[in-house]
């Protein structure tokens, strides 16, 4: 029994040595992805500005809206007043911006120096590569309408595919010729939000359309209805307001005894051959909701087409303004931030780019740049591309 108990304890002492031995070994923990904060120190009278800041600039042709930034722009031949319009709404870039643009361009034939540039420069590659295509298909002349506008399509890309400094934007619209003048009676006359109300709906002129007091697009109509382009409620003529009713609607009105109408003109003629069903009709019609879009002698199908196609090209230019404004404004704050700080931790820089088709951009990543010697950033019109650096 004696043994036993010796035994017993002898074994529980080797037991808590054993475990001693194990909890010296243990590891202490490892925290993976812990976030410390590190704040770098300088002396803020050695940096400037971080946030750009400075007005839009005169010049010989025009309005810089940018200066001083890697890629300034300038808006040509116009009052200082439309150039700061401009220049406040590239500023704020946001959901509206391309829409108030819009309006400014085509109500003042608006032109920027850059993007002309640009054109005169590339429209002629871009046109002899297209006519190229086109000359070297032996199948183009042979196809039908719907195949031949699919194969366009496909030379137009290639086409683009031979500009040096393609922009990370469809510029396809760029290179139409185009009359700027082609909208400005109508907006001088109606304004430009009516005009483009009025064009959105042409394919409706001369029709009764129905509009929800709480429809987004009513106050469209109102303006319309207001300035003559459109006509609301009893102003439009009894017999088309019925035709635009559904047979159904039509039965109900007649209420004819004796007859189902199958056919719409014979229920409208018995209805207008009664006065009290006449009277009837306010009882099944809502009258303040119909509209009649009225059509302009002066505009055509055509000349709808040209605006389209010129706001089109408009829609394009605001596209390339906005992307090379803000990317310009980066490209100035990134060059003036922490200069000192960046020349100390990096040695060389290189130039990234998410576009694979803008030769420009593949050619500038395959270099190093000494960090004193940095390339500025955008460097053409359109330009996405960006700094990288590399420590010393």
């Amino acid at each position: 029994m004696i043994l036993f108990t010796i035994i017993v304890i002898a074994f529980v002492v080797f037991a808590f040595v054993q475990a001693g031995k194990k909890m010296k070994k243990t590891k202490p923990p490892v925290f993976k992805n812990v976030h410390i904060p590190v704040t770098i120190s300088y002396d803020s009278n050695t940096c400037e500005s971080e946030t750009y800041s400075k007005p839009i600039q005169k010049s010989v042709d025009g309005w810089v809206l940018n200066p001083g930034t890697p890629f300034e722009l300038t808006v040509l031949h116009t009052a200082k007043d439309i150039a700061q319009s401009l220049r406040d709404i590239c500023d704020s870039n946001n959901y509206s911006a391309e829409r108030q643009l819009l309006s400014i361009f085509a109500s003042n034939n608006i032109t920027i120096k850059e993007i002309e540039e640009y054109k005169d420069k590339y429209a002629p590659v871009y046109n002899e590569r297209l006519r190229q295509l086109i000359a070297e298909s032996k199948e183009f002349d042979q196809m039908g309408i719907k195949d031949r506008d699919i194969l366009m399509k496909s030379f137009k890309t290639q086409a683009l595919d031979s500009i040096y400094e393609l922009p990370d934007i469809d510029i396809e619209k760029l290179f139409m010729e185009h009359d700027l003048t082609i909208d400005d009676k109508l907006i001088a006359q109606y304004g430009f939000d009516i005009i483009d109300a009025y064009l959105s709906y042409f394919n409706k002129t001369g029709a009764v359309v129905s509009v929800d007091r709480d429809a987004y697009y009513r106050k469209e109509f109102e303006q319309m209805s207001q300035n003559g382009l459109a006509i609301q409620g009893k102003d439009i003529p009894l017999k088309e307001v019925l035709a635009y009713q559904t047979l159904k609607t039509l039965n109900q009105i007649a209420s004819n005894p004796d007859k189902v109408y199958r056919r719409k003109d014979q229920a409208i003629e018995y209805i207008l051959s009664d006065d009290e069903k006449v009277k009837s009709i306010d009882d099944y019609v809502a009258f303040s909701e119909l509209f009649k879009i009225i059509p302009l002698k002066e505009l055509s199908e055509d000349d709808v087409a040209k605006i389209l196609d010129l706001w089109d090209y408009y829609k394009t230019e605001i596209k390339l303004l906005l992307h090379t404004f803000s990317h310009s404004i980066f490209g100035w704050e990134h060059l003036n931030k922490d200069r000192d700080i960046r020349k100390r931790l990096y040695s060389t820089c290189i130039v990234s780019s998410t576009s694979s088709r803008c030769r420009c951009a593949q050619e500038r990543m395959k270099n190093k740049y000494p960090i004193d010697k940095m390339p500025k950033t955008p460097c053409h019109l359109g330009c996405s591309c960006w700094i990288n650096y590399n420590r010393t």
